[in-house]
This record gives structure tokens, sequence and C-alpha cells, in this order.
């Protein structure tokens, strides 16, 4: 069950990024290889997820200033800037501190790793990954949110699939 928000907890502009009971989450896949991109946003979309897309620093800042995402998928190397700052700033902001950041980047040295979890990543996955590897931490992460449908429901797994030892939904 979601936290329940009360309106006098509210403050001025809260109300605006409220989500429709309805809507399904949002993420905002903040990558500049176009191929990447559409795999990812085609395997999110499958799985009822919305995405936004941006293909820079800057475009990410922007689409932030709108509503925001329940979770953000971050490549490191972008064209204008660095993901790990984008990270950093993100973390700093009230706003957006309390959003899971999920870093699918080329860079797999140790030290890169090190880097984007100091910065404030709950994940970081390398390239190549594998699509089922990452639609499940952006399943965990938004379920951590509160924002989720379960496992089953998010990855169309049928029960037997699911890792959780049910068979046909069954102990």
């Amino acid at each position: 069950m979601g936290t329940r928000v009360s309106l006098s907890d509210l403050q001025a502009g809260d109300v605006a990024e409220l989500p429709s009971p309805a809507q399904p989450p949002a993420v905002l896949v903040v990558e500049d290889e176009c191929d990447v991109m559409k795999l990812i946003e085609y395997n999110l979309v499958r799985h009822g997820l919305r995405v936004r897309e941006a293909t820079s620093v800057a475009a990410a800042r922007e689409s932030l200033d709108g509503a925001l995402p329940d979770l953000i998928i971050l490549d490191v190397l972008l064209p204008d800037g660095s993901g790990f700052e984008l990270c950093r700033e993100l973390r700093q902001a009230p706003r957006t501190a309390e959003i899971p950041i999920v870093f699918v980047t080329a860079s797999s040295e140790p030290s890169d790793r090190e880097e984007g979890i100091a910065a404030g990543a709950s994940d970081y996955i390398t390239k190549p990954f594998a699509i089922r590897e990452l639609t499940a931490k952006v399943n965990t992460y938004l379920k951590e949110r509160g924002r989720h449908k379960t496992g089953r429901e998010l990855l169309k797994f049928p029960p037997t699939l699911s890792g959780d030892g049910l068979q046909n939904g069954k102990a």
C-alpha cells in the first residue's frame, strides 16, 4: 500500500507533480546512443511503463523541470557532460534526491562503478547488458518507491519462471 498524503501535507506546486493513480510509472532515459535508447524504451514500454527520452545532460535537466519521473536510467558518457555530475546534482536537490538512478554505461572499470555509486546511483549496469536484468532492476526500484506492478505483472513472467518458488501461483 502506498503512502497516503493529505492536502495539508502538500506545498505550493506539489499537486502538479502527483501522478494519477491510473498512470503507469514514468522512467526518464538519458542516453545518447540511439540504438541503446530504442532498446531500453521498447522494453520498458512493452512492460507498461511510460518513457521520456533525453540525449544529453541539458535535455535531462530540461525534462526534470517538468513532472518528475519515478526512476532515471542514466549513461555516464554524454555529449555535453558527465552522468556522474548529473547524478550528484540530482542527489543534492531536494526535489530529485529520492528518485532512483540506474547507470547503464560502457564505463566498466571498477573505479567508474565506485564513482557511480558514490555519486548516489541506486545501481550500475555495464554495457552490453541483459535487458531482462535491467527491467528486473527497474521493477525493484519502482517497487521500493511504491509505484509498481508486481514483478510477474511488469515483466510478464509465467509463475514458474518468476524465481519466487511458486508453481502456477501456489507454494
